[in-house]
């Protein structure tokens, strides 16, 4: 069909190219335009990291330091470092500013002026500066209000689980508040009473009925009799009722055989139960019903973990499911003795322990690399038990030892695997 002489069919055609043509050059147009908006955006970003960076160097060449604290006095204002970036304070009144009890380290991030109380860069409303004391183990009070302050910065998980980018868009472009990632956290205590610091358990406070750890009640805990399970731990405790990790009551008889054992470079620590048998990491406790376990490995170098041995299997606990797994059965012949750190008896012979790594090879479009397929622990038999002789310790025995069978010399390490 046509119309003044044009095909009908070649006009369509013409059109359809011609939008076509409007459509991809809208598509580059606006192409070119995110590209050159996210260019502007990540030079503009660069440049003021870079300026901040240059800024934090400023306050801290520059600036005068509270004593042995966090704060830092700059041009007529006053900063916290918190994780190694400088908080500026709110409202704070330069002539009044000082820090708490700055001589002891752990109340370096507490200061006070004549209006607020700061907790690292944050203000405390319902804390009285005036009135404002070091009750001990990270707690203060002002008489009437007590509050737990932890003296070592961590993970701020509600602004920490905030999208980076969004936050820093916010602060760059908007003039949001500046990210912070890391902070020092507090706690109110749920008390009216006045607080006391518990001598040797750091955390730990009472107001003479109740027991707080970092400001939590840890209910039931007796107060009279409540102990450390160990020195060198600040989460596990004991009382003649109850054993508690943090605030959590366990399921544990308590009794004065608690250890808590490790590997040498261990990521986990065990509560072990030296009387009765039992383990738990944490707040989760291996199946009593297989009780007792026994632990090989302690303050071993060359295993990664620790392996828990009963009558009805070997087991280990699996960081991924965060349970115990059993992976066999009970290979040892009566009773099991540790010889070594990773050296074990049995009625019958000895073994090694050794932790190994298997990979396996991936080819890619670059070459071969190695993929990790499995961690293990290995229980090595080096025979019937009878005729070794140890020989001697090197190093006074922190290095290693050397054990003789026969005429075959044995050198066991104590420096561990990589």
């Amino acid at each position: 069909m046509k119309i003044n002489g044009e095909d009908l069919s070649n006009l369509k055609e013409k059109n359809s190219r011609k939008a076509l043509s409007k459509t991809l050059l809208k598509v580059v147009i606006i192409s070119i335009l995110i590209v050159v908006i996210s260019y502007l955006v990540l030079i503009f970003s660069v440049s003021k990291m870079k300026s901040d960076y240059n800024f934090n160097q400023e306050i801290l060449n520059n600036g005068q330091k509270y004593e042995k604290s966090i704060y830092i006095k700059y041009k007529d204002k006053i900063y916290a470092c918190v994780y190694g970036l400088f908080y500026q304070l709110d409202n704070v009144d330069i002539g009044s500013f000082k820090v708490l009890d700055s001589m002891d380290y752990s109340d370096s991030c507490v200061a006070v002026d004549k209006n607020n109380v700061y907790f690292g860069n944050q203000i405390v409303s319902d804390l009285d500066p005036n009135k404002l004391y070091t009750v001990g183990n990270d707690y203060y009070s002002d008489g009437i209000n007590s509050y737990f302050c932890l003296d070592t910065f961590e993970k701020t998980e509600d602004l920490a689980n905030k999208s980076k980018i969004r936050q820093y868009i916010e602060y760059y472009f908007f003039k949001g508040e500046k990210p912070q990632e890391y902070s020092y956290p507090f706690k109110k205590v749920e008390t009216t009473k006045t607080l006391k610091a518990i001598e040797d358990l750091r955390y730990l406070a009472s107001d003479g009925e109740k027991v707080y750890y970092k400001g939590e009640l840890i209910k039931e805990a007796d107060l009279d009799t409540l102990k450390a399970v160990s020195k060198y731990n600040d989460d596990y405790f004991y009382d003649k009722n109850n054993v508690y990790y943090k605030t959590k009551t366990l399921d544990l008889s308590s009794n004065e055989n608690l250890d808590l054992v490790s590997v040498e470079q261990g990521e986990r620590t065990y509560l072990y139960d030296e009387l009765n048998g039992n383990v738990s990491l944490e707040e989760y406790i291996f199946n009593k019903k297989y009780i007792p376990y026994q632990v090989l490995g302690i303050d071993s170098g060359h295993v990664k973990d620790l392996v828990f041995v009963s009558k009805d299997g070997i087991f280990f606990y699996n960081f991924e499911t965060k349970e115990q797994e059993r992976v066999g059965d009970n290979i040892f012949k009566g009773k099991i003795t540790n010889i070594l750190s990773s050296v074990i008896s049995d009625d019958k012979n000895i073994y090694y322990l050794h932790s190994y790594d298997i990979y396996r090879k991936k080819r890619t479009k670059y070459g071969y690399r190695d993929i990790l397929v499995s961690k293990n622990i290995g229980i090595f038999s080096l025979g019937e038990k009878k005729n070794w002789e140890k020989i001697k310790d090197i190093d006074s025995g922190t290095t290693g030892q050397v054990w003789r069978k026969g005429n075959k010399y044995y050198y066991f390490d104590d420096l561990g695997v990589d």
